[in-house]
């Protein structure tokens, strides 16, 4: 009605653009902004707006058309550095997307979207040119502050980038932060089984990279006479004592740790013991160790 009473006010047609984006029917959507470029070309907001539209459609090259016009007719519309980094993603475009990330940032220091994008690129990039992964720690330090250190999608990207630093004690110790958050806002258990399954990995790198340097500093082989000590749920093992190297026992008692403390915090605790059992029996093998000679656990 609005749009009726004022036809030729850009402003009201991207305001129904909007509404149909909240309604979700993006072909009225982009209707509505197209109308509203039509009306006065150098409108940002519409610009931005449609190119979020042709994300959503794939039309990677036709979005990057708008986000550049919109970036072209306001340099500081924060929101279309973001989105056209999200977009050189798409494209394989790393170097891109990072130089519109650090714009967005730039921009506003508090961004916490474009930081968590920022760190993934740098964290998880085969460039070397681009690759930066004790950046991308700082970068997902920030996001995780400034989200209380609450959100798990968040807590789980701190995790990827202390792995790809090789800080397998810290990637280990944020991936069971990020399984108790999801735990305590009851996410779905599928969803929960992942992050599992990339702890028991995070688990293994650190076991590896233990023994690789205990190896470097003249380490015994063979683990058989020595007794490992369990990983407490939450704690960060010393690795000060060369006498010893990590076993596939050590990771089994450390695993027994994690889903007690899983199966404790829930209601049904069978099908927590269940996972957790079925995920320390698949993953045991992998280490090159013999298992000590004993019968405990």
């Amino acid at each position: 009605h609005a749009r009726t009473l004022q036809p030729d006010n850009p402003l009201t047609s991207y305001d129904v653009g909007v509404l149909y984006f909240t309604i979700g029917t993006p072909s009225l959507e982009a209707r509505s902004f197209r109308q509203a470029l039509a009306l006065r070309h150098d409108y940002a907001d519409a610009w931005n707006a449609l190119g979020r539209i042709y994300r959503v459609e794939s039309r990677d090259h036709e979005a990057i058309d708008a986000f550049s016009n919109a970036i072209k007719y306001n340099d500081r519309l924060t929101y279309a550095y973001y989105n056209m980094g999200e977009t050189y993603m798409a494209l394989h475009r790393e170097h891109d997307a990072e130089a519109c990330f650090r714009a967005a940032i730039y921009l506003d220091k508090k961004f916490v979207m474009a930081l968590a994008a920022l760190s993934e690129v740098l964290s998880t990039s085969t460039d070397p040119l681009v690759r930066s992964p004790n950046e991308a720690v700082d970068l997902a330090v920030q996001a995780n502050k400034l989200t209380d250190n609450r959100d798990v999608t968040f807590l789980e990207l701190l995790a990827q980038a202390y792995a790809e630093a090789k800080r397998y004690d810290e990637a280990v110790h944020a991936e069971q932060q990020a399984i108790l958050a999801a735990d305590n806002q009851q996410k779905p258990m599928d969803l929960i089984h992942e992050m599992e399954q990339r702890l028991n990995q995070y688990v293994l790198l650190r076991a590896a990279d233990i023994n690789a340097r205990l190896d470097a500093q003249g380490a015994a082989k063979d683990p058989v006479t020595s007794q490992p000590q369990p990983v407490k749920f939450g704690s960060k093992p010393s690795v000060s004592n060369t006498s010893m190297r990590i076993s596939r026992l050590e990771v089994k008692t450390y695993f027994s740790g994690v889903r007690a403390r899983v199966a404790a915090s829930r209601q049904s605790p069978c099908a927590a013991i269940n996972l957790w059992t079925a995920k320390a029996r698949s993953f045991g093998h992998c280490l090159s160790e013999k298992p000590p000679n004993t019968t405990a656990g």
